[in-house]
């Protein structure tokens, strides 16, 4: 009778034990590869004829000094942008909130611009204009 519970403890510990190693392994690799993520995958065909989307790659964490011309370069862009809104300042990110101007998130950012989308209205502005939403 102490079969069918030592075989689900063994598949338990196999399980966890997977676990341990893969995020283990994970946080040595970025260690070594001076990088948060060391693998990363290719979202968009923005890198094609070199890398199609799917690809799996590992990234080695360099200084910028160091990147040349015709480097392949993985950078993270993060999606949060800080819109103010009467007088008052929303700090913004992937998950919507609740702003005088409706339900708002960040679809996007670049240097000087995000996109953002305010009650499903997608709205692109540009660092220090001014906007006028829903002006009925």
């Amino acid at each position: 009778m102490s079969e069918p519970n030592s075989s689900v403890g063994r598949e338990l510990y196999f399980i966890m034990l997977a676990l341990v190693l893969a995020f283990g392994i994970l946080q040595t690799t970025g260690t070594v590869f001076n990088t948060e993520k060391p693998v990363v995958s290719v979202v968009s065909c923005s890198m094609y004829p070199e890398y199609d989307r799917g690809d799996v790659l590992f990234v080695n964490g360099v200084n910028f000094d160091s990147i040349n011309e015709g480097d392949v370069i993985v950078y993270d862009v993060p999606l949060q942008s800080s819109v103010n809104i009467n007088q008052e300042n929303y700090r913004l990110g992937k998950d919507a909130i609740d702003t005088p101007a409706g339900s708002s998130k960040v679809l996007g950012v670049d240097e000087n611009d995000a996109i953002l989308s305010i009650d499903g209205e997608r709205l692109e502005v540009r660092e220090g204009g001014s906007y006028t939403i829903n002006s009925d």
